[in-house]
């Protein structure tokens, strides 16, 4: 069970306490431009394979990070010890290290009319009162389900249940000093199904929410890792050539993770983009839309202000298929002579907007094509857009799924596969920080056996 003692890191009164002392320490040193974030958390993770407790692992963690402004340089330095004398050298450090700091004209503390007023309640801390028994329990009940769901050879390679706890404070020499406590629970398990003694795969599902009653139960992470497994099974090879293409939700997620990674202030400023200088134009067809809503109530990534402390704010990235904003930290939006957008530290809640067919719908539209559930390797390029990645999943011929597929690659360029994209499902994860369903490409070019 948590406790809410105060000498727990985990509560953000206790950690705004810190805060306040670093704010005493860095003003008597005469320093008058100094940030602080402020990290603590304790959590849980039991692992269970063959029916039996693997290992059980405590986490307790907590950290500081001081950066200190001077005349346009800029220094930080980090700690783990928020005793006053480490919280005294940590300052010193900072402040050693800014001396020596080239200056940079737009180094420094967001302006204060930027600033979120108040901390909105977003519904993210559910704690969950659960002694390790039961969770090594729950665990198993998994692992069963699986093994029973199971036609062919199925082994288990564990399953992974865990319970975390934290506090976040951002504080700064503007009077600005707020944070918030959140939760994350999980539970995940891998299979690994069995076809004679030549043949084996791997199989995962996972679910995670701030709310342990919202997690997918035991015997569904089950079936769906032994199905998982199991589907791979038979694998065979295909020709070289252009192939229709339809992503899962969890791997169509990354294709729009790198959108986002395009549109990033730091990637706009360093003309490190495929997109860059984009505002403005189509780079998705019209009926795609990306937005953000950092306020959705117990949402996976949702803050109720960023790392400048900035009030974060809900938006449209895409809108139509144009691009309509950046993603601004104050400092990028300096150097950009931009508004900041609340994304110092990344993106929250992001929602493609989906259509209105199913996955199997889908499949059943593709003359000719490859369902991919798992992709594997970087091979991606930021600045040209060129995209090469291993992947696996399944042909389908005649709107069917026809056999396993593995051991091949799929490359293109983002800006033509972006503007490939004909349909998206209206099945997405609705646990994802990225938010988006099935995704289907006219045409990629795919290298096989």
């Amino acid at each position: 069970m948590y406790s809410n003692k105060n000498q727990n890191f985990n509560n953000p009164d206790v950690l705004s306490e810190v805060a306040e002392k670093v704010l005493r320490i860095a003003k008597q040193k005469g320093l008058t431009e100094i940030e602080i974030s402020l990290f603590g958390g304790e959590g849980v993770e039991t692992s269970v394979r063959d029916n039996t407790c693997e290992s059980i692992e405590h986490q307790k963690d907590k950290s500081i990070a001081i950066t200190v402004y001077q005349s346009g340089r800029k220094g930080t330095a980090k700690s783990s010890d928020f005793s006053t004398s480490s919280i005294n050298s940590t300052i010193e450090s900072a402040a050693t290290i800014a001396g020596y700091s080239e200056v940079d004209p737009y180094a420094g503390l967001i302006e204060k009319r930027y600033l979120c007023n108040k901390a909105i309640n977003l519904d993210l801390d559910y704690p969950w009162d659960i002694e390790i028994d039961e969770m090594v329990q729950i665990a198993a009940r998994a692992e069963i389900s699986a093994l029973d769901a199971s036609a062919k050879t199925l082994k288990s390679d564990g399953v992974h249940l865990s319970k975390y706890r934290g506090a976040k404070v951002y504080a700064n020499s503007l009077g600005f000093n707020q944070g918030y406590q959140s939760t994350r629970h999980s539970l995940s398990a891998i299979m690994i199904a069995e076809n004679g003694p030549n043949e084996k795969q791997k199989g995962y599902w996972s679910s995670s929410h701030r709310d342990p009653t919202k997690l997918m139960s035991p015997e569904e992470i089950g079936a769906l890792s032994c199905r998982r497994a199991e589907g791979k099974l038979n694998a065979k090879k295909i020709p070289t050539g252009q192939y229709a293409i339809v992503f899962e939700p969890r791997v169509s997620a990354g294709i729009f993770g790198h959108v986002l990674s395009a549109l990033s202030g730091k990637a706009q400023y360093e003309k490190n983009s495929f997109l860059a200088d984009s505002l403005g134009k189509i780079v998705l067809p019209t009926f795609i839309s990306i937005s953000e809503d950092p306020h959705l109530q117990t949402g996976p990534s949702s803050a109720p202000f960023d790392s400048d402390g900035m009030g974060t704010m809900q938006k449209d990235f895409v809108r139509h298929g144009c691009v309509k904003n950046y993603a601004l930290s104050g400092y990028a939006a300096r150097k950009l002579k931009m508004e900041p957008t609340g994304n110092s530290g990344g993106c929250f809640n992001i929602a493609v907007n989906g259509g209105d067919y199913s996955q199997k719908e889908l499949i059943q539209a593709t003359r000719s094509g490859l369902l991919i559930t798992d992709l594997m390797g970087f091979g991606v390029n930021l600045l040209t857009g060129d995209y090469s990645r291993g992947a696996s999943g399944y042909l389908i011929e005649n709107g069917e799924l026809v056999h396993a597929v593995e051991e091949i690659t799929i490359a293109g360029n983002l800006k033509k596969m972006l503007m490939g994209i004909t349909q998206i499902g209206n099945d997405e994860d609705i646990e994802a920080s990225i938010k988006v369903g099935t995704l289907c490409i006219d045409s990629m070019t795919v290298a096989g056996g």
